[in-house]
C-alpha cells in the first residue's frame, strides 16, 4: 500500500512539473528557450524521440527555406517522427479531420507540427481531444479549432476533460451543408450547451461560435453561465429569425468586450457573412520545404 501511495505521488509530480513547463511554453509562444526546457525534461523521462523532435523542430523554424542547413533538419526531423509516430500509435494513424469544406481527413505527421507542437490552424475533432490528451498531454493547445462536435454523448465526455482549462481561444467549426434549393446550414449551436457550461472552461478569452447556428438555448447560456465570465472577445452566427438579433447583439455587447456577428446568406452558391473573429493559421513562412 505504501509502495502504491509512493508511486501516484511521484506521478502527480512528474504531471504537474510538466504541466508547468508547459504553461511556459504556451504563455512565452514565441520564445524557444521554454521549449527547450521541456526538451531537456522530457529526456531526462524516458521520451528522447520527443524531446529530438522539439530540438530539431526548433532549430529549422530559424531556418531559410530550401537552404542545405533546411534540408539536412528536416532529414531528420522525418526519422525522428518515424520513431515518433511508433510511440504515439494508434493516434498517428487514426484520420484527423481535414482543413476546408468538405473536410479530407489524413493522418499526422510532422509538418503538421511546429516547434515540437500541433499547429494551432490544425482542427482537432472532439473524438480526438476526448482519446488523445494520454499520448499528449498538451493536447488541446490554448488556441484550438475544434471540429465533428454533433454527438451529444461525446460533447458531455468532452466536458469533463480537466485540459480544458488550458483553452484561451477556441472556435467551433462545424461546417455547412448545402440544400437542393441552394440554401446553406450549419450545425445547431445547441450541440455545444454541455461543453459550455464546463466548469473547465473558466479561461476562455476568445470564443468564436461564428461556425454554428446560434440558438436561444445558447444564447441564454452565453449570458447567464459564471463559467465564461473571463470571455472577452464574442463571435456568433445567425441564421434563421429565431432572434430579435439587434437587442440580443445589445445584451451580448453588454456582457463581453467585443461582439462579433456572422448572417448566413448564400451568393451564387456560396456562404457569405459579415465579421467574425478566427483562428488564423499559424503557418510561419520560410519554414516547410514542400
Amino acid at each position: 500500500m505504501i509502495a502504491v501511495r509512493l508511486g501516484a505521488a511521484r506521478e502527480d509530480a512528474r504531471m504537474w512539473e510538466a504541466d508547468a513547463l508547459l504553461n511556459a511554453i504556451f504563455d512565452n509562444p514565441d520564445d524557444d528557450t521554454p521549449r527547450l526546457v521541456y526538451a531537456d525534461w522530457l529526456q531526462e523521462h524516458d521520451q528522447e524521440n520527443y524531446a529530438q523532435f522539439i530540438r530539431l523542430q526548433c532549430s529549422v523554424a530559424h531556418c531559410k527555406m530550401w537552404s542545405d542547413e533546411a534540408n539536412d533538419l528536416w532529414e531528420q526531423i522525418g526519422r525522428a517522427w518515424n520513431r515518433l509516430a511508433e510511440e504515439w500509435w494508434p493516434a498517428t494513424v487514426d484520420y484527423w479531420p481535414g482543413i476546408g469544406s468538405p473536410r479530407r481527413n489524413y493522418c499526422l505527421d510532422a509538418s503538421h507540427f511546429h516547434r515540437g507542437f500541433l499547429r494551432e490552424n490544425i482542427p482537432i475533432a472532439c473524438e480526438n481531444l476526448i482519446k488523445y490528451p494520454e499520448h499528449w498531454p498538451w493536447l488541446p493547445t490554448p488556441a484550438s479549432s475544434i471540429v465533428e462536435f454533433t454527438d451529444d454523448d461525446d460533447m458531455n465526455r468532452l466536458a469533463s476533460v480537466t485540459l480544458l482549462r488550458r483553452l484561451r481561444t477556441v472556435r467551433f467549426d462545424g461546417g455547412f451543408g448545402e440544400g437542393d434549393d441552394g440554401t446553406v446550414s450549419h450545425p445547431r449551436s445547441s450541440h455545444l450547451n454541455s461543453l459550455l457550461s464546463s466548469p473547465h472552461l473558466h479561461c476562455v478569452r476568445v470564443l468564436d461560435l461564428s461556425g454554428v447556428a446560434l440558438e436561444r438555448t445558447t444564447a441564454d447560456l452565453l449570458l447567464t453561465l459564471p463559467n465564461l465570465a473571463s470571455v472577452e472577445e464574442l463571435a456568433v452566427r445567425f441564421e434563421g429569425e429565431e432572434f430579435d438579433r439587434e437587442d440580443l447583439v445589445a445584451r451580448l455587447a453588454a456582457q463581453f468586450k467585443r461582439v462579433s456577428t456572422v448572417t448566413t446568406r448564400v451568393f451564387n452558391g456560396f456562404d457569405t457573412f459579415d465579421s467574425a473573429l478566427s483562428i488564423p493559421p499559424i503557418v510561419p513562412e520560410g519554414e516547410l520545404p514542400f
